[in-house]
């Protein structure tokens, strides 16, 4: 028999228990998240432009407040080429213009109200949490996107170890373990020196 289990996703900790850590923490209020969309709303409405520079006016005003680190516009998630900053790559990859997620800026007020509507991407500071319930997911940061990754079976090697696995290396490695030839072009990779086995 073996066995994998991982996760989908972390936990980040509770802000107010990171606070009393002395770590930089703060539960965002839905009112905070109503006035930051009300004056993009406004902003969106001032004068009649291009999505895209809607979209970017909507930007300059919702990175003035202190619980957003980053707003990517659609240019910016569409544009050619790499990025050297890990965040926008992330967003980059999977950003879809149709589709724009309404996490983390969006209204609990007015279904649909939210700053994806405008295309931008919103990334809010690092321990900043949306007050929806006492833990949330959904950050691009390292709590919630590190996962455990354990294999336990007879044929796998007791240990520990601090190489990068992602969770699409879980089939892979099964199918190594198995004998089972990995297809070509499939995402992740074996895991497991078969020689140490």
């Amino acid at each position: 028999t073996l066995v994998a289990l991982s996760a989908d996703h972390g936990v980040p900790n509770i802000p107010e228990q990171d606070r009393e850590r002395g770590r930089q923490a703060r539960r965002l209020k839905a009112e905070e998240i109503q006035s930051a969309l009300d004056e993009a709303d406004r902003v969106a409405a001032a004068r009649p432009g291009t999505p895209d520079e809607i979209a970017t006016r909507v930007a300059d005003v919702l990175i003035r407040h202190d619980f957003v680190a980053d707003v990517m516009t659609p240019a910016l998630l569409l544009a050619p080429g790499d990025t050297c900053d890990p965040f926008t790559a992330l967003y980059r990859n999977s950003y879809r213009p149709d589709r724009v997620p309404r996490f983390p800026l969006f209204s609990l007020k007015h279904e649909g109200q939210g700053a994806g509507r405008y295309g931008v991407a919103v990334r809010l500071t690092a321990g900043t949490m949306v007050d929806l319930d006492p833990a949330v997911h959904g950050s691009p940061y390292d709590v919630d996107r590190r996962v455990p990754l354990l294999f336990m079976g007879a044929v796998i090697p007791p240990g520990l170890s601090d190489v990068r696995a992602r969770t699409v290396d879980v089939a892979p490695t099964l199918a190594c373990l198995a004998g089972i030839p990995v297809p070509a072009g499939l995402d992740g990779r074996c895991l497991i020196d078969a020689s140490k086995r």
